[in-house]
């Protein structure tokens, strides 16, 4: 079965190239973009209500206007469990810095740190790790 997948990057462009190899790797046909980190949190609020589908999969990007990654990470922890149980997050990002990378990885639902764009070979490496 594909994850249904949340794409949360404040950049159109990116989530659309994004989006593109998703779908051309087979990888998930189910697929749903934000440009607000904050609007993506509203959604997962009432997705723990029930009136929502959890997504499987967030690729998140750390440097975001209004809300960055981080923000939405501290408060994606305060998030029913089953909402956190549920869902998997990889960090995808132009940021180089290792202490982000450090960062990301100590919440627990931080599967991978990757640097954009996602390619064919993430995708697999990804795959593998929700397969665990």
């Amino acid at each position: 079965m594909r994850p249904k997948v949340f794409l949360i990057d404040d950049n159109n462009i990116v989530n659309f190239i994004n989006r593109k190899t998703i779908e051309s790797c087979g990888f998930s046909d189910n697929i749903v973009e934000y440009t607000s980190a904050r609007k993506a949190l509203r959604y997962l609020g009432e997705a723990a209500k029930g009136t929502q589908e959890i997504p499987d999969v967030i690729f998140l990007d750390i440097k975001m206007q209004l809300m960055n990654g981080f923000e939405f990470l501290d408060n994606f922890t305060k998030l029913p469990p089953s909402v956190k149980e549920k869902v998997k997050i990889i960090m995808l990002t132009s940021s180089l810095l290792e202490s982000d990378k450090e960062l990301a990885m100590k919440y627990e639902s931080v599967i991978a740190f990757l640097n954009k764009p996602i390619t064919r070979d993430k995708l697999s490496s990804i795959r593998s790790k929700l397969h665990n």
